[in-house]
């Protein structure tokens, strides 16, 4: 067995699910309904799952320790494992990937660990309301997000406030969910579901159509607009090897 480098960040162990584990125990309550010659094999088919969830988290957290080790110096790495902020991070985001089984969320936990530990780091409410919404937010919510990057800007045909009650029933709103299906078209993006994700994403004030400014009066555009919370957000998530 390769003895561990003593300069690499110590990782605090997965916990295993247990009865705490909610995903857990809602398996535990399906199997007390099936017979009894039956339920190793319905448990089975449960642990194996997450089996599979935990041995793939482990590897994103290599992925974690191997970025570290080059981003950061023997004293940074050092600090570190005696930081509680990164501790409790650490901990978030591993119950999270245990609950999910896509691969799009553990690679963004990924990302939101190692942007953690680094430097420049969300200060630690923002990181906790960052690491909440990546939760419980779908892979729709961040793919659609992200598009607001690529938005045409101050196009007076395309005008849509969604601080506006009347916001569904705009024509925009047709041309902005053409616009963002067409830049993801391996989503396969329902409509319903869209219009479902647009409110949570103005009402967290990821995007929005009023920008303040500092010392003058806010900014509004024609279209939403991601919000300098919206960017912090998506860099957080996103590998700081891209930058």
């Amino acid at each position: 067995m390769q003895e561990s480098d003593p300069n690499l960040p110590t990782m605090p162990d997965i916990p295993e699910p247990d009865g705490s584990d909610i995903a857990h125990g809602i398996g535990r309550a399906v199997l007390s309904l099936i017979p009894l010659p039956v339920s190793p094999i319905a448990e089975l088919m449960i642990r194996s799952p997450m089996d599979k969830r935990v041995d793939n988290w482990r590897r994103e957290l290599t992925a974690v320790v191997q970025i570290l080790h080059r981003r950061l110096d023997e004293v940074e790495l050092e600090a570190l494992k005696r930081d509680d902020e990164f501790a409790t991070t650490f901990l978030h985001v591993t119950r999270a990937a245990v609950s999910t089984h896509r691969k799009e969320k553990h690679e963004m936990l990924r990302n939101a660990l190692v942007n953690s530990a680094l430097p420049d780091a969300p200060v630690d409410d923002e990181r906790t309301v960052f690491l909440n919404l990546l939760d419980e937010f779908s892979v729709a919510h961040v793919q659609i997000l992200k598009t607001f990057r690529l938005l045409p800007v101050n196009e007076s045909h395309f005008s849509l406030s969604l601080g506006s009650d009347s916001w569904r029933q705009n024509l925009a709103t047709g041309h902005l969910y053409d616009f963002v299906r067409n830049a993801n078209p391996h989503v396969g993006l329902d409509f319903h579901l869209f219009l479902s994700i647009l409110p949570d994403l103005h009402n967290r004030g990821l995007i929005s159509n009023s920008h303040p400014e500092p010392h003058r009066a806010s900014r509004l555009t024609q279209l939403p607009e991601l919000t300098t919370f919206g960017h912090r957000f998506l860099k957080f998530i996103e590998s700081p090897l891209d930058d």
